[in-house]
Order: C-alpha cells, then sequence, then structure tokens
C-alpha cells in the first residue's frame, strides 16, 4: 500500500473492532499515508489540528530492537553513548511512571533529561493560562 511500518498492524486492529465502536486516530503528526489510512477505514472523519500543520521530515529512521527487560537499560546507554553528540534524543515509553523511573536512571549516568506527560503540572510560562 504505502510505506508505514505500523500500517498491517493498525489494519489488523481495525479489522477485529466492532463496526459500532468509535475510532479514533491520535499523531502528532498526520502525513498523507496517514490520512489515507484514515480515510479509508473511518466513517465520517473529523481532524483536529492544533497549533499549525507540520511536515514530516523524510530523514527520520525508525529501528525496532526487542530485548529483554533485563536487557533494555544498558542497550539505552549504548544508544545514548553513541548519539548523544548528535544532538537532543527523544526517548518514548509506555507508561508515565516509567517515564519518571528512566529520568532517574539517566540522570544517576549522567544524562542531562527532563519528563514529559500527561501526569505533570501544567506550567503556563507567561503567566497566564
Amino acid at each position: 500500500m504505502f510505506d508505514l511500518g505500523f500500517e498491517p498492524q493498525i489494519t489488523k486492529v481495525l479489522e477485529n473492532t466492532r463496526p459500532d465502536r468509535q475510532t479514533v486516530f491520535f499523531s502528532a503528526t498526520f502525513p498523507k499515508q496517514m490520512e489515507a489510512l484514515a480515510k479509508k477505514h473511518l466513517r465520517h472523519p473529523i481532524e483536529m489540528v492544533v497549533g499549525g500543520r507540520s511536515v514530516v521530515s523524510n530523514t527520520i529512521d525508525h529501528y525496532v530492537e526487542l530485548r529483554e527487560p533485563k536487557d533494555r537499560f544498558f542497550r539505552l546507554l549504548e544508544l545514548m553513548g553513541e548519539w548523544v553528540e548528535q544532538g537532543q534524543i527523544l526517548i518514548f515509553v509506555e507508561r508515565q511512571g516509567s517515564c519518571d523511573e528512566l529520568l532517574t536512571m539517566l540522570m544517576k549516568q549522567g544524562y542531562s533529561s527532563v519528563t514529559l506527560h500527561g501526569g505533570m503540572d501544567q506550567v503556563c510560562e507567561s503567566g497566564s493560562q
């Protein structure tokens, strides 16, 4: 169909979802391929854009490594060592608690890190809300 590495998984989930259920797609970016996938599977789709449309970079490569839980942090440290000089690194985790745990572990290893997740207080820099 097109080059979305996760399209077969999304299609499989949608094909096994009851037709009377509401289906919602969330994406930080919504490239044309995702839009086509949404139009293919959603009835009467509604699109909400917050902040404006962004262009998806075609220079980003995605890699997947399956690791045992006990080996993941060590592998992350290896990757951080390889990439830290290249610029900022963004790490996604499954749960908010994992995010906080990872922050602590990275800080102990000397990596300046911050977290961002829905359980955090929302602070507005300008002082207004």
